[in-house]
Order: C-alpha cells, then structure tokens, then sequence
C-alpha cells in the first residue's frame, strides 16, 4: 500500500495513513473482479508512526503485514541478520494479527561511488548475505523473503543490486539461483539438530520429498560425522562425495531424503469486509495544528497534532458501502487534562457523541472541540480516539491520533 511512510519527510501521520490504507484496501477489495492480496505498508523500522497505524486496527483490511530489514551499516565485518524480524513478530503478536508476515526489503550495505562496480570483497560478502538472510528471514517466520534490489541500483552511495552496471550477474545473483533452486518451496522445520559448537543451520522441506539443511560457520569446521547426504556449495555445484564436507562463511546445502512434505498454508484474501468496516473515520485539523515532520523517521517526540488550549478539529466519516448508514460517532475521554466536546451532539454514557446519517460513497465530517487545562503539560503526546457504531451496536474501527500542547 505504500513505501516507508515511517521514514519520509512528511508531516503524515499514523491515523492518517491508516485511514488512507483502509479507503485503498476497501476500493482495491470491492472493485476487484477476483479475489487479491492487500499488503499493509512496507514499515521501515518499528517505530511510533506504526504503533500509531496498528492502534487504528489496519491489519483487519489486510491480508499481509510488510516490514523491512536491513544490518546495521555501522557494524564492521560482514552484515549480519537485524533483529526486525524479530521486533515485528512480537508486535504482530502484541496486536492479534493473525495475518502472515512479509520483510519486503531485505539487502545489504555495499558502498560504492557512482560509476563503480563492487569490489571482489564486497561480492563474496554480498553472495553470502543475500542467502543467510533469506535462510534467517525464513527461519524467523517470514512468509516470504524479498531482497532489495535486482537491477543495478545505486543509491546515495550505496550499491544494491545482484546485477552489475551492464546488467551481468554478480556472484550474488547466481548464489540466489541456487538457494531457490535448492529449497524449492522452502518450508522452515526447525533448527539443525546435533551440530557441532559454532556451526549454524536450519533445516527445510523442499517441498519434493527432500529436506534441505542450510550451514555456514564463522571459522571452518568439519562436518563429516554430523551430516550425511548430498552436499553443494553455495553456487550450487554438487560436491565430490567421500571428500571432506566443511562448513565456513559460505552457506553449503546438504541435502537428504525425506517423508512427503505437508503442503504449507498458502496466503488466501480475506472474506468481503463487513459494513462497519466500510466506514472509516479520519481525524482533520488545521495546517497551523499540523503534526512536525518525521525528518526521515528520526525526529524526537513530540509527534502528534500541535495543539493550542483551545482547537476546533473535525471527525470525517467516509461511508464506502453501497448503503447509507446512521451513524453515532463519540470521542473517548483523553484524559490527562484534555477534554473533547462535539459541538452538535450530547453525552453519552460520560463520552460526547453526535449522530449523523451518511450516505452510500459520501462523507459527513462532525466538529468537535479540544480543550487543554491549565495543568496539561507542554510538548508530551496523548492519544486522542474517536469511535463510531451503527444502531445495530456494530462498532466501526476506531481513528486514533497523537496531539500534544505546543
């Protein structure tokens, strides 16, 4: 659905770009004439902008959820996996989502200057990186594994490729044909069992009645009474069998026979979302209110809506079925010294709620104003949420924003 918002220079939001998600997904979702996919945004790196987006309860319009994973360029030596994968499981489990994970970019650091290939150092590194990443992505959890990029990219002194600038494969490129060749479907079973100290590996079925172990060592360590089978190197040439099989910094398959394999879940499209979920509410507010810029995603708190003591915002709420829909839209008690009153509307159960009718592909933006005590401090976040429910009681995803007093 989108690239890095996380990390822009924008003044976007998380409630804002989970609103846009939410229109995009039920449009792409209703429009299309066969069942697809709609993948959540490409997340550079777990951050305040995402748990804003995942507070907005986004997942359920898709079907999968995107991050990126990149080692640190400052580390020396060779990149090693980054923990995303990690980061991102757990909070995917923090928040329910039951949805298969995707670490859309995964690649590698190579500096370079414009106009200039990679040295031989760099290609064997990157050869290396481009499998164990993808063996260690899989090995997280990942449902699938992206590497960032093909084609003969240089960016910003950077060269990611597996191409070289005439477009002739790097070492890198043949070493991927052969991990995907030699995993096949690539189904992680679990970590390689009985492995001596420092050796690596992870096993696989490769979906054709094989199961494909992948090592790889920091110093050479032999691995003949460990592993039987028939091994290949990293390019994928099959080794001499009776010859020493040694594991090192290049990854080496060993494969074995196995039982017939279980067929993994595959990624399905969800069923047609329900009518309260074709509602979607987006917080508004003036330029002058606008959240600071993310300066490329390393910005310091505060990053919500700026606000004064006294600020008029208003609630749209965008009706994407083919039915017009009664509506009662109600703020949540901010707390903190922070109060919220609709200006049209009355209390309800201690919150203030306005109904409204909205028509089929309309929307109805209901005003409200937030006031700051005098006790509210200056320049610290509270979150600020707003539901809505049919007369039904069927609940509309809620909009959840940050606004802080500037």
């Amino acid at each position: 659905m989108s690239n890095e918002p996380d990390v822009d220079t924008t003044r976007s939001t998380g409630d804002a770009h989970a609103a846009f998600v939410k229109a995009a997904a039920l449009g792409i979702k209703d429009a299309a004439p066969e069942p697809c996919l709609v993948v959540l945004p490409g997340i550079a790196q777990t951050c305040p902008f995402q748990d804003l987006m995942l507070a907005n309860d986004v997942v359920r319009y898709a079907d999968v959820w995107a991050f990126h994973g990149y080692p640190d360029p400052s580390e020396p030596g060779e990149p090693s996996f980054p923990g995303a994968a990690d980061e991102q499981h757990e909070l995917a489990r923090r928040h329910q989502a039951d949805v298969p994970l995707w670490m859309t970019e995964c690649g590698a650091f190579q500096k370079a200057r414009p106009g200039e290939d990679l040295t031989p150092g760099q290609e064997i590194a990157q050869a290396r990186y481009v499998v164990r990443s993808t063996v260690e992505g899989l090995a997280a959890g990942n449902d699938r594994q992206f590497w960032f990029a093909g084609p003969p990219l240089h960016d910003d002194g950077v060269y990611f490729g597996l191409l070289d600038r005439d477009f002739r494969p790097l070492p890198a490129y043949s070493a991927f044909a052969a991990l995907t060749s030699l995993l096949g479907a690539a189904h992680f079973t679990g970590p390689a069992p009985r492995l001596p100290d420092g050796v690596r590996g992870f096993a696989f079925d490769s979906g054709r009645g094989e199961r494909v172990t992948v090592v790889w060592a920091q110093r050479p360590v032999r691995l003949d009474r460990y592993v039987t089978g028939t091994a290949y190197d990293m390019m994928g040439r099959r080794l001499p069998t009776g010859r020493p099989v040694t594991a090192s910094r290049d990854p080496l398959y060993v494969v074995t026979p196995a039982d017939p394999p279980t067929p993994p879940a595959t990624t399905r499209p969800r069923a047609r979302l329900s009518p309260a979920e074709h509602i979607v509410l987006a917080q508004r507010f003036s330029a002058r209110d606008a959240a600071p810029g993310k300066d490329d995603g390393d910005a310091p708190p505060p990053h919500g809506y700026r606000l004064g003591r006294r600020t008029r915002m208003t609630v749209d709420v965008y009706n994407f079925g083919d039915t017009a829909r009664q509506v009662t839209v109600a703020a949540q008690p901010v707390g903190g010294g922070w109060t919220v009153r609709a200006e049209q509307g009355r209390a309800e159960q201690g919150r203030e709620a306005t109904r409204i009718r909205v028509p089929a592909g309309g929307r109805i933006g209901v005003n409200f104003t937030v006031r700051a005590q005098s006790s509210v401090p200056r320049r610290i976040d509270r979150r600020l949420a707003f539901g809505a429910t049919f007369d039904d009681h069927s609940e509309v995803p809620a909009s959840v924003a940050l606004i802080h007093l500037k």
